[in-house]
């Protein structure tokens, strides 16, 4: 009896511990046409990540993005991986990790989001993280840190050209 009251106990500590999750968003630079990759990165303290849901404004320039699935991650599937039109360059997505260990302790687990710079003038164009929650498997709310990042359009950013010239 004594061992059941110690693993709800446990279970209660896991569920209300001040464990934290961040999320930060990542920058890219690319000529106009070409698909900007921003890097959204979840890293936690606790093992046990398994829903992340954020809305991101990336002004009324750039196109929605799409969620495709990181290089070095694993448990974050692109089909586990949604993107809604919220509209003004707002969007939300949301991300179901699928195995566990979720996310390693001090480790992170990586989204892309593409998005497309067809017709997009040059600039900096600043993507912000307007809201964020991150859970763990208990359905408690360990959203930590959040910070924007950025896509550069700009001509010089052209691979090709800088190949020519060299």
């Amino acid at each position: 009896m004594k061992r059941i009251f110690w693993a709800i106990g446990v279970l209660m500590i896991l569920s209300t511990s001040s464990f934290a999750a961040d999320l930060s968003l990542g920058s890219d630079s690319k000529a106009p046409g070409e698909t900007a990759i921003i890097p959204v990165t979840i890293t936690s303290d606790l093992d046990q990540v398994n829903m992340v849901s954020f809305t991101i404004n990336a002004g009324t320039t750039l196109a929605t993005p799409t969620a495709v699935k990181g290089q070095d991650q694993s448990n974050i599937l692109p089909e586990h991986c949604f993107v809604d039109d919220l509209g003004g360059g707002s969007c939300s997505v949301t991300a179901f990790v699928v195995s566990t260990p979720n996310i390693a302790s001090g480790g992170g687990e990586t989204i892309d989001l593409e998005f497309e710079l067809t017709g997009v003038p040059e600039a900096v164009y600043p993507i912000t993280v307007t809201t964020a929650q991150i859970f763990n498997i208990f359905n408690a709310d360990v959203t930590g840190a959040t910070s924007g990042g950025s896509v550069t359009v700009d001509e010089s950013s052209r691979v090709e050209d800088w190949m020519l010239l060299n």
